[in-house]
């Protein structure tokens, strides 16, 4: 009978990746009940895929509106990044 086991490295590597997996299905899941109650009427989201590939995921009411919310999260990040303030 094993008492002790220690996580290899494959195995602690595979509990990130859950972990990581869980996060983005708790915001995303946040979103759409969001979007369900009325309170999220667009939005813009970049993602990076399995092969490293940044996509961007949009639904907004035109261009400009996109890109515009799309530089407004940019620089949200950058500011909370960097210290300064989200508003």
């Amino acid at each position: 009978m094993e008492l002790l086991k220690f996580p290899t490295k494959e195995l602690r590597e595979e509990n990130i990746a859950l972990a990581r997996k869980a996060q983005m299905m708790e915001v995303l899941c946040a979103m759409i009940e969001m979007v369900e109650e009325g309170e999220i009427t667009e939005f813009v989201c970049a993602s990076i895929d399995n092969f490293g590939d940044a996509q961007v995921h949009l639904c907004a009411s035109d261009y400009i509106t996109g890109v515009g919310m799309f530089e407004v999260g940019k620089q949200t990040l950058i500011n909370l990044t960097m210290g300064g303030d989200e508003e």
